[in-house]
This record gives structure tokens, sequence and C-alpha cells, in this order.
């Protein structure tokens, strides 16, 4: 399991995107390990996306940091 806390970047904290190893697997080894972790937690995510949206008071920001042809337009 991925260790949140080492992706979270907390209120009023400026990411530190200069001392992230953009080859850091975060322990997932391969894609397939990655795509049953996405798998197991997608109901977790689509409840917190509800949420979010509810609220209207809080955004996210995510930075996808890959390759060009990588797949980040897919994940968008």
């Amino acid at each position: 399991m991925i260790d949140r806390e080492r992706l979270r970047v907390g209120p009023g904290t400026a990411p530190d995107l200069a001392g992230r190893d953009p080859a850091d697997r975060l322990g997932l080894g391969d894609d397939e390990t990655a795509r049953e972790l996405v798998r197991e937690l997608q109901h977790e995510l689509v409840q917190l996306q509800y949420r979010l949206e509810a609220e209207s008071e809080r955004a996210v920001l995510l930075v996808l940091q890959a390759m060009p042809a990588a797949g980040k337009d897919e994940t968008i």
C-alpha cells in the first residue's frame, strides 16, 4: 500500500517538486500492481470525488509528470 502522507502537501505549504524523484514507483513495483491498487481504491476515490463536489469549498491540485505520450491526457 502507498504511504499517502508521502504524497500529501499540507494547506499553506508549497509542494517540493524538485525534491521528488520522477522515477519513484512508490513501492508499487510494476504497472499491473498499480492497476490492481487503482481497482481496489476506485470506490473510495469515487466517494471522495462526490464529497469534494458536494462541499464546494475545497480544491485538489494534481500534478502529472511524465514523458510525452505517457498517458497524461487519458488520466485527465
